[in-house]
Formats: structure tokens, sequence, C-alpha cells
């Protein structure tokens, strides 16, 4: 039961039975206290912990190892006890080995896990830490393990990482999957010397291969693999990304820029991917481009943008002066993309030689309104003065197939460039086309700073953002109550231009960047929903602030932070879809708290004020009873959909976009408009093999098979092994109509 007016705790009991009386802790001996420990009443146990804490350290450790010494070992509260006394040592900051053996021992995972808990506050009092992380890495009980691989990262020591590596002898769930990489990244600067001396003994050959293959030991036997591999995994190809970046080798760079150079990738994911690794590691400047990179400029002619753009972007990055006549080629030609014309003239800008910059002024000047906008862009780079001269010009004529956002985030990324492109465009007149395609960008990542609102945003004189907030508050709160329809709201909030599903998701998937909204309604009123459409920056949820960063040299970076720790911090960037991106704290001139992602005038995307009503209705019955409630069945959530080419579903994982179910767990047929025929895919992660069956509301006009398996009965019992299992639906809409 809620009581909006008063508060939400409510404390109930049974009117015939008394009350259990509160012991008098306040002055109680040492041993009084400890034997409180083993109280049924948590209130009791807690009291008794603080009480405790104000006491004589080593007095406490003395009797609570007394007390646990003295318990029945057959108890089935004794493991209980166990970590009561070993957290009351923790509370008074004394370890004691005689209880974590103990615990350590225990017959129940969650004392285990306490123990494993502990290590990483106790580890430099105890005399074997590395042997306990090593025992408990390999326990049955994940949890156990989890905390174990936690513990690891704080003990500095080359040995822990054998010891920690045990965790790989079992199955691994996200949340150790987690966990390994900020152990591994805790304990580099002890293991990676003493690996390349092969000083450590591991406890089984695998362990020392991802060892290795962590350390970069052997990387460019990997490097070679996923350069020769059709299909490579994402996994294997994200982790050679990661320590490509992670140890600049002008050997591997070299193996690399060969490789692309004779276009010898097998993969084009893998291609585009480390391309963008090795425009990241240009960069960081660390290392100075070999004569060799003559070979990518042939590459600019790739009949694949993605690939095309990179290696432009990858010149660029790496300052290589030699390619600038090809670059200059290559944002001439008419015949390609904005996205490549674009990264040549940005790569331009980067050169920062005289004779290339004079060719971006003259196109900028002179050049169609196709080339005049890249050429702008590679000016923001290199020269702002004369971006400015130009970019107003630019904005207030028709962008034809040129991307007007990219150039205004450009602009903004630059420091003080919000200032100057707003001076520049003073009292200029904006196409509809930029005003439309600005508003946007700015509706799906809360990027485009406050000073540039009066140019590209629309007066609000006229909105409905405006109007809904002149209305009476209770009033409003009370229509949509009474008035909203949750049904029509959800499929309103799905739409992609009021871009509410770009940063929030509902439940277990969907975008990060915003707070989850799985049980927004059963948390807050609806008034909260009503301001929080309405007033974004009245409430922001705490850890989803947005904060922007300063760089050094000069550029800047907006998001919301997802990680912070003494050597970097890595935000969420909604401009690019949450990606996250690292920034060395190094490199960070300073920082500064933004405006809400969610802009105002979100309402003014909406057709009408019963869309609003609506919308806020779907909201405000999040996570109560019923249709929209947190039902935690194991749909399948997200969805990949591909139009259908033949029988067969596409292999280039380009060609499947994503999807989302309802909250009800339906995938709307709204989302199969792709084609007459679509291919939709889902993942089911089995932890164990078993029969199944699969929930499907209508049989009519579908085909299921599960990986790469035809299934005749797609409602039969299915027999699926343990991992993860690919569910392939061919759906023939021509059959099934407007049925989800």
């Amino acid at each position: 039961r809620r009581d909006h007016e008063h508060g939400r705790i409510w404390r109930i009991t049974h009117k015939d039975r008394p009350l259990v009386e509160k012991p008098v802790l306040v002055g109680a001996s040492i041993d009084s206290l400890v034997s409180r420990l083993s109280s049924p009443e948590a209130w009791t146990r807690h009291q008794a912990r603080k009480e405790l804490s104000e006491r004589n350290p080593e007095a406490v450790r003395a009797s609570a190892e007394k007390w646990v010494d003295s318990l029945n070992p057959q108890s089935p509260e004794f493991d209980h006890h166990l970590v009561e006394a070993m957290w009351a040592c923790q509370n008074v900051e004394r370890a004691s080995e005689a209880i974590l053996a103990k615990a350590i021992q225990s017959q129940r995972g969650h004392a285990r896990s306490a123990a494993a808990r502990v290590i990483r506050y106790w580890y430099d009092q105890l005399s074997d830490p590395v042997g306990m992380i090593a025992q408990l890495a390999d326990d049955p009980f994940p949890r156990a393990r989890m905390e174990a691989v936690l513990s690891a990262g704080y003990i500095p020591k080359a040995e822990t990482l054998p010891a920690v590596l045990n965790v790989l002898n079992h199955d691994r769930d996200k949340f150790i999957d987690a966990a390994i990489p900020s152990t591994m990244t805790a304990l580099e600067p002890y293991f990676i010397p003493a690996l390349e001396k092969n000083a450590l003994v591991f406890g089984a050959p695998q362990h020392r291969v991802f060892a290795e293959q962590w350390a970069g030991i052997g990387l460019d036997k990997r490097l070679h693999a996923i350069l020769k591999a059709d299909h490579p995994s994402s996994e294997e190809i994200n982790e050679v990304r990661r320590r490509f970046s992670a140890t600049p080798s002008a050997k591997l760079v070299r193996i690399l820029v060969n490789a692309l150079a004779r276009d010898g990738v097998a993969s084009d994911t893998a291609e585009v991917a480390l391309l963008s690794e090795l425009q990241k590691l240009g960069s960081q400047g660390k290392l100075k481009a070999g004569r060799y990179f003559s070979g990518l400029t042939d590459r600019l002619s790739d009949p694949n943008d993605e690939i095309a753009a990179g290696v432009a972007s990858s010149l660029g990055a790496w300052r290589f002066r030699n390619a600038g006549d090809a670059l200059v080629a290559a944002l001439e030609d008419g015949k390609r993309s904005f996205k490549v014309r674009s990264a040549a003239a940005i790569a331009l800008g980067q050169i920062k030689q005289t004779k290339y910059l004079n060719a971006l002024n003259a196109l900028a000047a002179d050049g169609n309104i196709e080339t005049r906008y890249p050429a702008v862009l590679g000016l923001v780079e290199a020269d702002m003065d004369n971006a400015k001269l130009a970019v107003a010009d630019l904005l207030s004529a028709d962008p034809g197939r040129a991307d007007p956002v990219a150039l205004v985030r450009r602009f903004t990324r630059q420091r003080r460039g919000d200032t100057r492109l707003a001076t520049a465009l003073a009292g200029v007149r904006i196409h509809p086309k930029v005003m439309s395609a600005v508003a946007a960008y700015h509706r799906q990542t809360g990027q485009l700073p406050k000073r540039l609102h009066g140019i590209f945003l629309e007066s609000t004189r006229r909105s409905l953002s405006a109007s809904l907030l002149r209305e009476d508050p209770d009033a409003l709160v009370n229509d949509v109550d009474r008035l909203g329809n949750a049904a029509r709201g959800e499929m309103i909030f799905r739409r992609n231009e009021v871009a509410c599903m770009s940063c929030h998701g509902i439940g277990p998937v969907g975008p990060t960047l915003g707070p989850n909204l799985v049980a927004v309604g059963s948390a807050a009123a609806t008034s909260y929903m009503v301001e929080s459409i309405l007033k974004p920056n009245a409430s922001i949820a705490e850890n989803y602030e947005n904060m922007l960063f300063i760089l050094n040299d000069g550029t800047m970076r907006m998001g919301v932070i997802a990680f912070e720790n003494e050597q970097e911090v890595i935000i969420q960037d909604s401009a690019q879809g949450g990606e996250e991106v690292r920034l060395p704290k190094a490199d960070i001139a300073r920082r500064n708290s933004m405006p809400s992602l969610m802009p105002a005038g979100l309402a003014d995307q909406l057709n009408s004020r019963q869309e609003f009503l609506d919308l806020s209705k779907f909201l405000s019955v999040l996570g109560h009873p019923g249709t929209f409630s947190n039902d935690e069945r194991p749909y399948i959530r997200k969805w990949r959909i591909a139009p259908a080419e033949g029988e067969i579903p596409p292999a280039d994982p380009a060609a499947w976009l994503p999807a989302y179910s309802l909250v009800d767990g339906e995938l709307p047929s709204s989302e199969f408009d792709k084609g007459k025929i679509v291919h939709v895919r889902g993942f089911v992660d089995m932890l164990t093999a078993g029969d199944v069956r699969l929930r499907i509301n209508q049989l009519k006009g579908l085909q299921l098979s599960v990986d790469g398996q035809a299934v005749s009965d797609p409602i039969g019992e299915l027999s699926l092994s343990k991992g993860r299992r690919t569910l392939t639906f061919r759906i023939d809409r021509s059959k099934r109509g407007n049925t989800g």
C-alpha cells in the first residue's frame, strides 16, 4: 500500500502479539555484545556491531574468536554466526584469520562468498591470501568465485594471477566476466613482467594461454588469425582490439597496415573494427607513421564506405602527409558518400599542411553544397576562423545529401566552438531542413549546447510543451490518470522521432544512458512523470548526470560517466548511441556539469495533447500489476531483424537491425516492415542442457530454425544443449498479416 502524502514505509504487526523487546546494549560488556550476534533479529545484530565498533578493537577480536570457538558446528545457524563474527572484526578493522579460515571451509556458499569478500580488506594481515584466493576462485558456488576474483585485484603480487585464474575451471556468467577484466587490469603491473620471464606457475595450460592473450604475448599470431578469418567472432575481434591499443607496437601496426593496404582482411566487420583501432592508436601520438602507410591511400577508393572512411580517418590520425593528394581527390569525388568525403576533409585538416588547407578553403568557398560541407568540416579541425566565415552561408542553404548535424557537432566538440558558431550565425536565417535535422539530433542526444538553442530550435510560443506548462499541474495529472491510454502510449514511446528509446531501456534490454523504466510507475507518482517530460532538468536521477569534459587538446566530449578510477574516465556518449569513450585523466583539463540529456520540449514531437496524456499514462503504470508489470518470465526481449534474401538468413552482422519487444513480451508487427519476408533472430542462454517449449502466439507464416537447423514443430518440446542458442524465425508477412 502506498501513501503519496506521507511516505512509503509502513510497519505492520499482529495486533494480538507483543513487539520484540529491545535489548539494553549501551554499557553492556564486549562478551555480552558479541553473544548478541546470534540474535534472530537483524536490528539487534546491527546495533550490537555498531556498539562493538566503539570498543577496544583487540578485545573485540579476542572475544569474537572465543565466541566462535564455543559455537556448535552442527548448528543450522553456525555458518551465519561465523559471518556475523567476521563482519564484527571487520567493523573494528582487525583481521581474524582463525574466523576467516572457518568461513572459507563453511558448508554454505553465501558464507564462503562473505569470506572471499573480506580478503580484500585483510590480505596484508593474512599468512597466505594468495592460497585463499586460489581455493575460493575454484569454489563451486558462483558468488564465491566472483568475490574471489574481485578481491584478487587488491593483492599486489604476481602470484595472485595464477591463483585467481582457477575461476576458468568453471562456467562463467556475466558478473564474473565483468569482474575478470577489472582484476586483470589491477594486477598487470605485477604479473606481466613475471609472465614475460616465464616465472609464473599456472594450474592449467589454458590459464597461461588466457594470461598471455591478455598481456598481448603472441598478439601478432592472433592478429594474423583475425586477418585471415572469414567470420571471426565479436569476442575475438574485441580482444585483439583491446590489446592492440593497450600495448602500442610498431611491428603490429606494420602488420595491420600492410594487410589493409593489399585488401588482405577477409572480414569487412573485422576490417572496420581494426581501422577504428588504428585511428585511435594514431590519435595517441605514441608512434609515427612509416612509409608503408602509403599503401593505404589506394584503399580510399574501396566501394565499402565504412572501410574507405576508416582509411581516411586513420591517415589523418597518423598525420601521414604523403596521403594529402589522395585525400583531396577523395574529397572532390562527387560519387563518394558524405561520410567518406567528410573523413577525407577532416584528415586533411589534421595533416595541417598549407597546401591542403588552401585546398579546403577553396572548396569551402567555391564548391557545390555537398563539397562545401565536408570542406568546412576539415577547416573546423585546422582553421576555425575561416570555418566561421563559411558556415553561415552553408547552414542557410538546402543541405541536399550533406549532413548539417555533423558540421554542428564538429564545431561544438572544439573549445568555445559553440560560442564561435553562435557568433557566426547571429541574424542568419537557418534553412528549415537544417533546423529539423539539428532539432532531431538534440532530442535523441541532448547534446546541443544551450547557446545554440535559440538558433536551431523553434520558438516555444506555439509549442505543445509551452501550452501544457501553462495548464494547472493537478488538473493535467488528473487527466493523465482518467483519460490516458497506456497501450497507445507504449507505441508513442517507441517512435523514433520521440527518441525515448535512445536513452531508456525497459527491463533487461535497451540503452543505459538514462534510468531503466521497468518499474518507474510503481516507484513514483503520475505527477513525477508529467514533470519529467515537461521539465527534464527539475530532477535528474543520481548517476545519470550529463558531464562536459574539456580536453588539453582543445576538444570536448560530453556524456554520462559509466566508470571512473585514478587513471581514466569512461563516458557513454549519447551522440554515438551510448558508445563508451575512454578519457585518460591526464588528458582532461576540466569538467563541467551539464543539463539533462533529456532535452526540454520533447512533448513538441507529439501530435496532440491526447498523445501526451497517453505517453504519461504508459510511464505511470510501468511496474504496476497487469499488462505493464515487471514480468521476469524468460521472454526474448531483444531481437535482430533482417530482410530475407532467399531461404538463408544474411551472414553479414551489419544486415541485422535491433528491435525490442513490448512490455508484455510481444514483438509488434510494425518492427517487421523490412519486406514481405523477414528473418527475426533471438538468443537463449541455456545454463544447462534441457527440454524447453516456446510460447508463440500464432504459427501462421512462421518457420523456425535453432542454430541453423530447421524445426518442424516450433511449439513442440525442444532439446537445447548448454550455451547460447540462436533462434531464427522466417516470417512471411503475406500469411501472417499484422500479427506480431
